[in-house]
């Protein structure tokens, strides 16, 4: 455990910064988001419970390079050339990442470093540094304690914690053991544990019981046939907003742009509720927006805890607040949890 005084916040992002490039949070125009450390800490916003997007990016950027191919010359006529997409060798640190975006990290990894391995995703995860910061009140539209994340104990290579006057640091893996030995001119060892703070009750925000986690071996049935769909479905615009807010979401679609005697591939993130989405040459195997719709909440609510037995959400509420006709993932689990409840009694 390791202390700082409070006032002396510049003087560890500028240290963090001199040894790694430092992100973390900054208000700007569009609200407050991660973005680079340039010495100006009047901008860092660290009262901010959720950025507007989640530190997901850093991971799995929004749009990324795969692969590009050449047409070449040789002394048999011509033929391509491909060339991968290089690995990110660049360590960085992330600063204030809260617990539930903390979470979110853990379940793409059981997505995309589970076999086969997603090389370009497991390069970026192996070179961040994730500095958490524990919550102290959670926010109006948190339900994180609905999944058993603790905002006061965020985790990560570093959890750090601040009371008025100090910052309170505390280092869990090699990563962030390695970063903290070189932070030593600045952190002080210290007790923090009686100083940490406690997640007060949380205001009257979305209640949020869920359907049971489901093995391989269950039956999904029920909840994909469950007539709930027909009237949930109806509200939706199908625009993508929750999708790219969301933590989790870990969809993308790959693209090939050709340029001359060029062609670049790349993959994007996409979103399950457009009618593009799994496209194929026969066309779309969920052609209306109810299927689409389905597949959404199917996938986060059923589908990816009864391969991996966790859901896909951590509450972190991005799609309650932003949502622009107010349809999001509680009135689904809550419709959800009833069709439990009616196939119980049956």
């Amino acid at each position: 455990m390791y202390t700082l005084a409070r006032n002396r916040l510049p003087e560890l992002f500028a240290k963090i910064g001199e040894i790694l490039p430092l992100y973390l949070p900054v208000a700007g125009e569009a609200g407050v988001d991660f973005a680079a450390w340039q010495g100006d800490f009047a901008k860092v916003d660290l009262q901010t419970l959720k950025t507007t997007l989640s530190p997901k990016g850093f991971f799995l950027p929004a749009t990324e390079s795969l692969y590009s191919t050449i047409l070449t010359d040789t002394e048999g006529g011509s033929e391509y050339k491909i060339t991968p997409a290089l690995s990110s060798d660049q360590p960085f640190a992330l600063f204030g990442v809260r617990a539930c975006d903390a979470a979110a990290v853990s379940i793409l990894d059981s997505v995309y470093l589970s076999d086969p391995v997603d090389a370009l995703y497991q390069a970026r995860r192996q070179k961040a540094c994730v500095i958490t910061l524990a919550c102290e009140k959670p926010g109006a539209t948190c339900f994180c304690d609905t999944f058993n994340i603790n905002p006061a104990q965020p985790g990560g290579d570093v959890s750090a914690w601040l009371t008025e006057d100090a910052l309170f640091w505390q280092p869990h893996t090699e990563k962030g053991e390695a970063l903290t030995a070189k932070l030593n001119s600045l952190l002080q060892p210290g007790e923090g544990d009686t100083r940490r703070p406690a997640v007060n009750s949380r205001p009257a925000g979305p209640e949020v019981p869920l359907p049971p986690v489901l093995s391989p071996h269950d039956n999904a049935l029920p909840f994909f046939h469950s007539p709930a769909w027909d009237d949930l479905h109806v509200a939706c615009i199908a625009c993508g907003t929750c999708t790219f807010l969301c933590p989790t979401c870990q969809c993308y679609d790959i693209a090939s742009h050709a340029s001359g005697e060029s062609v670049h591939c790349a993959r994007h993130w996409d979103a399950c509720l457009y009618p593009g989405f799994t496209q194929m040459a026969h066309g779309n195997p969920r052609p209306t927006k109810r299927e689409r719709f389905r597949q959404r909440f199917m996938h986060k609510l059923v589908y990816h805890p009864q391969r991996h037995g966790a859901y896909a959400c951590v509450g972190c509420g991005r799609c309650v607040a932003q949502c622009p006709v107010n349809m999001n993932i509680v009135k689904v689990a809550k419709a959800l949890a009833r069709e439990n409840e009616v196939t119980q009694h049956v």
